[in-house]
């Protein structure tokens, strides 16, 4: 009698999965480590672009008095997971296109943001700050960001 073997067997069926699982349970922590160094290279971009824009803006003259002017004021740009925030000296100022804000004006102009939402960090680890800031008759950008370092293989 002739035997219909069309198929897999029950044995044959367990082995692969359990194969599969081993290479799945090994490749995990390497697959994570490859997603935290995208995230972060994505967040040193983000800090590298608002630094960049935060420089052009200032060489805008009304964006560069609104801060080196005699009523100058100091302004932070913080960006997180939430979004950006913007302040100048203490107070939030919306961080939106149409701002009367000469230097927010300016900034989301120059770094093509449409809103608070444009950048956003991908680790929640990772903030950039940058603060331009009164300096005598100029101005002091300063860059006190935190990107963490995922650990190499």
């Amino acid at each position: 009698m002739k035997k219909d073997n069309k198929g897999f067997s029950l044995v044959e069926l367990i082995v692969v999965v359990l194969i599969m699982g081993i290479l799945a349970v090994a490749l995990t922590p390497q697959v994570i480590k490859w997603v935290d160094r995208s995230r972060n290279a994505a967040d040193s971009n983000t800090r590298d672009a608002v630094l960049e824009a935060v420089n052009l803006t200032l060489a805008n003259e009304s964006a560069y008095n609104a801060i080196a002017g005699t009523s100058g004021k100091n302004y932070t740009i913080t960006v997180n997971t939430t979004g950006i925030t913007i302040k100048k000296d203490t107070t939030n100022v919306a961080a939106e296109v149409g701002s009367s804000d000469a230097f927010v004006k300016e900034f989301m102009s120059v770094s093509g943001a449409k809103d608070s939402n444009s950048f956003k960090m991908k680790n929640s680890a990772n903030t950039v700050t940058i603060k331009a800031e009164k300096s005598g008759t100029s101005v002091k950008v300063t860059d006190s960001s935190s990107i963490t370092a995922v650990a190499s293989d």
